[in-house]
């Protein structure tokens, strides 16, 4: 599949799942609704990013700036949802968050570059927060199928996508100023980001999917319900 195809495919890879909120999913309330807001900025962001440099600019940072700063604010309240008792803690992600954005935004960079504090405190909070909630999931093992469980799903595909990111924006620079490296390459290591950002969307859709079909969100067993026994007379 050339470089071409992929970019497109991108640009289109969030549209099953936001169509699938938008008409199948039943309950479009907690856990699901949150992912599906993330889905959509996700997805709008592609888009109009190409829209934005070929018509109006000459890059896209001033989209994905947004993305970045809208899209950390939703992951946050999304994990606050499924660890309810880490919601103080990821406060305080938020704080160092929005605090360094706007200073590193006012006195280091434009908000039309790349600001390399925005993307890598994003990407360390959520492959961070996505090893706490494996954890989370171990401790508690609240289903008896991990595979039909919408919750490692949301944060399998999470934890790899930020992954990608942290490695991208550390090593990127360094690969384009440094090395020199440019044309098939770097399109070979923008295509693995690509490549990542589809699957992402792939099985955010499977999480839904089986959300939809009534597989618990909640990180606990839900309690056994007893019937009382009824003494003989």
């Amino acid at each position: 599949m050339s470089f071409e195809y992929i970019l497109i495919l991108n640009r289109i890879i969030s549209l099953p799942a936001i169509l699938f909120f938008l008409i199948y999913m039943r309950k479009k309330e907690g856990v699901s609704r949150l992912t599906f807001i993330i889905i959509a900025i996700s997805g709008f962001t592609d888009v109009f990013s190409y829209v934005f440099i070929k018509y109006i600019y000459q890059n896209s940072y001033l989209i994905t700036n947004t993305w970045c700063l809208l899209n950390f604010f939703f992951m946050i309240k999304l994990y606050g949802e499924i660890i309810p008792e880490t919601k103080k803690i990821l406060s305080y992600f938020n704080y160092i968050f929005y605090i360094g954005s706007a200073l590193t935004f006012l006195f280091f960079y434009s908000y039309l570059e790349a600001n390399p504090f925005v993307r890598s405190w994003s990407s360390v909070s959520f492959v961070f927060i996505g090893l706490i909630t494996y954890r989370k999931i171990l401790e508690q093992n609240p289903v008896d199928n991990l595979l039909q469980y919408p919750i490692f799903w949301i944060n399998t595909a999470f934890f790899l996508f930020f992954s990608i990111t942290l490695l991208q924006s550390i090593f990127l620079n360094y690969l384009v100023f440094d090395l020199g490296v440019n044309g098939i390459l770097l399109n070979s290591v923008i295509v693995f980001y690509l490549v990542f950002n589809i699957l992402k969307n792939i099985v955010l859709l499977y999480a839904l999917i089986l959300i939809n079909r009534g597989q618990p969100t909640s990180l606990y067993k839900r309690p056994m319900e007893v019937t009382p026994s009824v003494s003989p007379v």
